[in-house]
């Protein structure tokens, strides 16, 4: 078990080449399965025999499943693109990296889940309290993984020091603005649903200091 968290010996390449394809295999699935699933929630409406004619008032009755669906989809990306991002760079993996991928994936598969509840009860404050921590919990890890691997250099030698910490902050941000919503989100629900803006006004900011960082290597 020590060796697992010891720099692997040139001779076991193949090995650390062969679980990183399996880890990455598996975590593109769950991924891509939870982008998929996030459009069940959206129900085509079902009209009497003395509604015609209401499609379109029907369709916008669902605005708050159209804007979960949005949100949840563009979380997920923001997600994928960290977690690419990451292993583009790790060198060697260990036990712990593959407990905290797993992490991610847990919450990253039950994000339909929660963007259900959301574009059916968006204005209540459970609703948002828990969408809010699931796809909290779900950047958590991603930012855990970045943490863990600069402290354990799993990292290439090609990715500079200051570029893997502003790649972790920048990880950081969006679980931040989610679990700072949620104390929000018991004065006002929708209050907290705004400041989700904060995500893009966030990547905005730490994106233009150093447009080139993520093409460092």
């Amino acid at each position: 078990m020590a060796g697992a968290d010891e720099e692997r010996p040139e001779v076991d390449t193949h090995e650390q080449v062969y679980g990183l394809g399996r880890l990455l295999a598996l975590s593109d699935g769950v991924f891509a399965f939870a982008m998929t699933l996030l459009v069940v929630q959206l129900l085509v409406p079902q009209l009497g025999p003395g509604q015609v004619g209401q499609l379109g008032a029907k369709l916008l009755d669902q605005v708050p499943s159209y804007f979960s669906y949005l949100i949840s989809f563009v979380v997920i990306s923001i997600y994928w693109f960290s977690h690419h991002r990451l292993f583009r760079y790790v060198r060697r993996w260990d036990v712990w990296l593959i407990a905290l991928n797993l992490g991610a994936l847990l919450f990253i598969a039950v994000m339909p889940f929660p963007t259900a509840i959301m574009g059916r009860y968006g204005d209540q404050t459970v609703a948002v309290v828990i969408y809010a921590a699931i796809l909290g919990s779900a950047g958590l890890f991603i930012w855990l993984m970045w943490w863990y691997g600069i402290r354990r250099h799993l990292f290439t030698a090609s990715l500079a020091q200051h570029a893997a910490r502003q790649f972790r902050w920048r990880a950081f941000l969006t679980p931040a603005v989610f679990f700072l919503s949620i104390p929000v989100a018991f004065w006002q629900p929708k209050a907290a649903q705004a400041s989700w803006g904060l995500i893009w006004l966030g990547i905005y900011l730490l994106s233009r200091p150093r447009r080139r960082v993520s093409n460092a290597r």
